[in-house]
């Protein structure tokens, strides 16, 4: 399974990729039900909203691994490392909750055990989410949940988006 998935050259193990996988399965289980049963007590389309869930959790994904791979995938170059490069470029200084502004997304130093993350957070209709990679490790995290409080970190991040990011980043190292 190593050679063929080339896990160690990567720098992971088949333990942190089984315990990624799982703790995957079980936030999108999670998610792809609560949310619509949730927004369908307002009104929407619960078939709506879990396709909505399901097409805005494989973007993320699939942006965050871009991203923190250098916009390769499996050696095919998706997006210019130029475009990965310029969307990581920090503005010349932090902003006054010490964060840095990059074009399209904020970064933090010293950020969940990690050096530096790239982060987006955002929320709608009651749906708060995250997406973050860490370019020096080459993992990420996307997080979407809904139910919570819209209460900010100290980062500017969802809370809950937050700390579900910081036990999967320690279960990750």
């Amino acid at each position: 399974m190593d050679k063929f998935f080339k896990i160690s050259e990567r720098g992971s193990s088949i333990r942190t990729e089984i315990v990624g996988g799982i703790t995957t399965f079980f936030a999108m289980a999670y998610i792809i039900f609560v949310n619509p049963g949730l927004l369908s007590a307002t009104g929407m389309d619960f078939n709506g909203v879990m396709l909505a869930t399901c097409i805005s959790a494989a973007i993320g994904c699939l942006l965050t691994a871009l991203l923190a791979n250098d916009g390769r995938y499996e050696g095919l170059q998706l997006l210019k490392a130029s475009t990965v490069e310029l969307m990581e470029q920090r503005f010349a200084s932090p902003l006054p909750d010490g964060t840095w502004q990059a074009l399209g997304l904020r970064s933090q130093d010293s950020l969940y055990g990690r050096n530096a993350l790239y982060y987006h957070t955002g929320s709608a209709y009651g749906v708060f989410n995250c997406m973050s990679y860490d370019p020096e490790t080459r993992d990420g995290v996307v997080v979407l949940t809904s139910g919570a409080s819209g209460v900010k970190d100290e980062s500017g991040i969802y809370a809950v988006c937050g700390e579900i990011s910081r036990y999967i980043y320690n279960v990750i190292a």
